[in-house]
């Protein structure tokens, strides 16, 4: 699994696609980088056609404020550009690979 970085310029064409997960994230974020390690450990049990993109908040404080980004981290999940659900903090691998399947 390749984990996109995510700008403004790019992530219109990734909502375009069929489905998206945006994990919005800060450098300095611990949960953060736990949640990382999560995505890693569940990488092959995710869905086939999902791309996993990643957007720095502290980069694009605009595009974290136009999806109501609040806590860190956050997912988003995205299909045919649609928002299809969200969860905050840190989640379990079993929990994140039913989150990706919705």
């Amino acid at each position: 699994m390749t984990i996109l970085e995510i700008t403004p310029e790019i992530l219109d064409v990734q909502l375009a696609g069929k489905r998206l997960l945006l994990d919005f994230y800060a450098p300095w974020c611990s949960a953060c980088k736990t949640l990382d390690k999560v995505l890693a450990s569940v990488a092959g049990q995710l869905p086939d056609d999902l791309v996993v993109g990643r957007i720095d908040v502290e980069k694009f404080p605009l595009l974290a404020a136009k999806y109501g980004v609040t806590n860190l981290p956050r997912l988003i999940l995205f299909r045919e550009g649609r928002q299809t659900g969200q969860t905050s903090g840190v989640v379990s691998a079993g929990k994140l690979v039913e989150f990706s399947r919705r």
